[in-house]
């Protein structure tokens, strides 16, 4: 599966999340809540539950900010984001396994 760094860039791994001013986003941008990335009133709420229209959505987002400059809390958005990562790293055969 191969490790993760906390330098690692988001685009690594999800090229597609790397427009609109993401592709130097880090892990540890997302961990610390820097990646310029929260909860927007764009999304509906309907589409919380709905994984693909939410991994778009992050996709076309504009960060509000450049990586590491400012600390913005957001408590659903680093979840998704590090979900896509880890199913993105994870082998396919492995996630059968425990789902």
């Amino acid at each position: 599966m191969g490790k993760l760094s906390f330098d690692d860039e988001i685009s690594k791994f999800w090229p597609e999340f790397g427009k609109n001013n993401k592709d130097s986003i880090t892990i540890k941008n997302v961990l610390t809540h820097t990646s310029g990335v929260s909860l927007t009133t764009d999304l509906p709420d309907s589409d919380y539950t709905e994984l693909n229209r939410i991994y778009r959505w992050l996709e076309n987002f504009q960060a509000r900010e450049n990586p590491g400059e400012r600390i913005a809390y957001h408590e659903v958005t680093y979840g998704w984001i590090l979900g896509e990562i880890i199913e993105r790293k994870t082998p396919k055969n492995l996630l059968r396994k425990l789902s």
